[in-house]
């Protein structure tokens, strides 16, 4: 077997052409062994060699990303040998019980079949050409969503999170699900222009440019409302100026990403009062019952529900409360991304969110 190979616009991702057809029944694309693992044994051999990030499975190649910080003379050599001896093994590329799983799942809707019919006849040949594809990922209440894969992700789908809802700002950039760069920062009363520069300063840092922003995730309480007004006007600023989604999170679902147990999660958010914002969330995000406003003798938490958020060690420390309990003293920028990239979040509009009553005591110190 002679096995080609050809740069990327991308310098961490390489074509590997074999000669011979790779995917016949699809692409697909894998961010991490284990989700090769079940699927391709093609692309679980290329990540055991190591030093890679992803691997890209298209018709008649394979593209293959690596670490950043590895070096393509060392790399090369193993994707070439992992080629080969999955070639030698008679092994399939994709496992024909995987393929049938996801067509069965795509052609149930019409719609959708003809969606794929044209990216695969128009789009995604031109694409491939650089080592990248365009993959249909959902079509929903009217709009297409994709993914751009391969060589090619990298220059696409730069994200930013912005969150100020809790204890000052927390900005990350994303791409793919991994955190390019990120960074945290206190915010002071009446300084909110100081935070516009913190997020331009985090982009030049990064060699990256306000136009590479596709998508724009911001907290939208509840939480301080000084800090909302502040995330919230720089995102809204940057989403009109950039002509781009805006896109919001209530600080609930946020502080739910940061729970990895399979338990549905009471939230307790800081009000900086005598009560507690509150929401019973479930495993997957999604709110239980409704956000309110309490206090702590007014909560009550079953015994198979997990106690998380800002304000947990205040909500001990006032009941005795002695089940599980996981405080966070911020928002973690990872879960939320993790999540995002996930599909499991359902985003809101990107508009304050609210939900203290009109008569509720007078904060202890100062004013909110």
């Amino acid at each position: 077997m002679f096995i080609q190979t050809e740069s990327t616009p991308n310098p961490n991702a390489v074509k590997f052409i074999p000669g011979t057809p790779v995917s016949e029944n699809g692409t697909f694309d894998f961010r991490t062994p284990e989700e090769a693992m079940a699927v391709s044994p093609l692309a679980k051999m290329i990540f055991e060699i190591g030093d890679v990030t992803g691997v890209y499975l298209g018709a008649n190649f394979v593209s293959v990303t690596k670490d950043e910080t590895s070096d393509w003379a060392m790399v090369k050599p193993r994707v070439l040998a992992a080629i080969m001896d999955h070639s030698l093994s008679g092994m399939p590329t994709v496992n024909e019980d995987e393929v049938q799983k996801r067509n069965d799942a795509q052609m149930d809707n019409p719609v959708v079949a003809k969606i794929i019919e044209i990216l695969d006849d128009r789009v995604r040949p031109a694409v491939a050409n650089d080592g990248g594809d365009v993959v249909f990922h959902k079509f929903e209440d009217g709009v297409l969503y994709l993914h751009m894969r391969g060589a090619c992700a990298r220059f696409c789908n730069m994200n930013i999170f912005i969150d100020t809802a809790v204890h000052g700002c927390k900005i990350a950039l994303f791409d793919d699900g991994k955190i390019i760069d990120s960074l945290s920062e206190p915010v002071e009363r009446g300084h909110a222009e100081t935070f516009l520069p913190c997020v331009e300063s985090l982009i030049q840092n990064n060699n990256k440019a306000s136009q590479d922003i596709e998508n724009i995730y911001v907290t939208i309480g509840p939480g301080s409302f000084t800090g909302l007004r502040v995330g919230l006007t720089v995102a809204q600023f940057m989403g009109f100026s950039l002509k781009k989604p805006v896109y919001g999170i209530t600080t609930f679902q946020a502080f739910s990403c940061g729970v990895n147990d399979d338990q549905n999660r009471m939230v307790l958010v800081e009000t900086k009062r005598t009560d507690f914002y509150t929401q019973l969330m479930n495993v997957n995000h999604e709110p239980i019952g409704q956000p309110c406003v309490l206090s702590a003798d007014q909560i009550h938490i079953d015994s198979d529900v997990i106690v998380t958020g800002d304000a947990v060690d205040r909500f001990i420390s006032e009941t005795g409360y002695s089940e599980q309990g996981i405080n966070q003293t911020m928002i973690n920028p990872a879960a939320v991304i993790n999540a995002i990239q996930s599909d499991k979040l359902k985003i809101h509009p990107a508009q304050p969110f609210y939900i203290r009553d009109a008569d509720v005591s007078k904060p202890k110190t100062g004013k909110r």
